[in-house]
């Protein structure tokens, strides 16, 4: 097996591309005229191809017949049994009764120049299965006597090389999703390496800190980047981290920072060097304004519009007398609204009100303005 197309086909976890290349060197090793890989879904009728890669040689017109499955005889679950093992497919291997349907699909593929249809699979979890197919040429030049063996031999690896291609796109959508998460938090997150090398960072974040910052450029908060090392400090002894005031010369931030310890000794990389654990920073500016809106109030607890007008009025330090006038009410009908929205938010106090406004979690999942 040749070190550079194995090398292709596990690189292909990391960069796509290198799957045409693995395909070419698959079509060059078995003298086919086209080299394709395909990721099936099983389904109890047929093999439901889910995507399709080609070799550079491959004619693109074919990439719309993987949406054809069910005129494909090629595909039926029947001929194609669940095997952990490698398995070869040639049109002799199906029934006679399906021969009419094979030589009816082969007549659409020699139109592009292809001929004798090759194709090995194996299983790659419960549901899916993945294979490479080989079409010869019509001008007569044959496959590679050894392409058989070849494509046995060569599919464990094929399946290997996927398994980490889907580990890792897993690992990158995990990723996304809780960057996305940090996106909408109101707050600022950074996540940096012990010399304040920011791995992560919101856009909540980016924003304080320029603003916080005499003579920082927004710029300067990115991904690789430096957050100022005075935000990181020393650990408290006893603690996991710090709670204090930070001021850089614009704005006074309160700042959180935890630090984050790297995985135990039994389960660390060997590629990843030791290194010294790293960061997580937590910024919040407590003069900015709240950031629900009243529509939020009214889903978070079940208020009324009217009564979610006033939770917001009150969140943001008006009294009820004030509420009264801006809503050109009597006194006596804002107070009731107020014992009203007491009782079904269980609160005994007014400060009851603000406290629960501020601890729902839409404040803190909705990203707020800058101002």
């Amino acid at each position: 097996m040749q070190a550079e197309l194995l090398s292709d086909f596990y690189g292909t976890a990391v960069d796509h591309a290198r799957l045409t290349s693995a395909l070419d060197k698959v079509r060059l090793r078995t003298n086919a005229m086209s080299a394709t890989f395909h990721l099936f879904e099983r389904t109890p009728e047929r093999l439901r191809h889910r995507w399709q890669s080609s070799c550079s040689n491959t004619p693109a017109q074919m990439d719309r017949m993987a949406l054809l499955d069910d005129l494909n005889p090629r595909t039926i679950a029947e001929y194609n049994p669940e095997r952990t093992a490698p398995s070869l497919l040639e049109d002799h291997y199906l029934p006679d009764s399906f021969q009419p349907e094979v030589r009816k699909w082969q007549e659409q593929l020699r139109v592009f120049g292809m001929g004798r249809f090759l194709a090995a699979r194996i299983t790659l979890d419960a549901k899916r299965e993945v294979g490479i197919a080989l079409h010869g040429r019509i001008d007569g030049s044959a496959l590679d006597e050894a392409s058989s063996a070849f494509l046995m031999e060569l599919m464990p690896h094929v399946r290997e090389a996927v398994g980490l291609s889907a580990s890792i796109a897993a690992d990158r959508q995990t990723q996304r999703y809780v960057y996305s998460a940090m996106d909408g938090l109101r707050h600022g997150i950074i996540t940096c390496d012990a010399q304040g090398t920011i791995l992560s960072i919101n856009p909540a974040a980016a924003a304080l800190l320029s603003r916080a910052c005499d003579q920082c450029a927004m710029g300067r908060f990115r991904i690789g980047g430096t957050v100022p090392r005075s935000l990181l400090g020393r650990e408290d002894p006893g603690r996991r981290g710090r709670i204090f005031r930070w001021n850089a010369g614009l704005r006074e931030l309160h700042v959180s920072t935890t630090k984050l310890h790297g995985i135990a000794d039994q389960e660390r990389s060997p590629f990843l060097g030791e290194g010294d654990a790293g960061w997580i920073v937590v910024l919040a500016d407590l003069s900015a304004r709240p950031a629900m809106a009243t529509a939020d109030y009214v889903l978070t607890f079940g208020i009324s519009q009217a009564e979610a007008q006033l939770l917001s009025h009150l969140v943001m330090g008006g009294d009820v007398a004030d509420f009264a006038i801006q809503r050109d009410v009597s006194i006596h009908t804002a107070r009731s609204q107020l014992k009203a929205l007491m009782s079904k938010m269980s609160a005994s106090r007014q400060s009851d009100l603000v406290r629960l406004a501020l601890a729902a979690p839409a404040s803190t999942l909705v990203a707020a303005p800058f101002d």
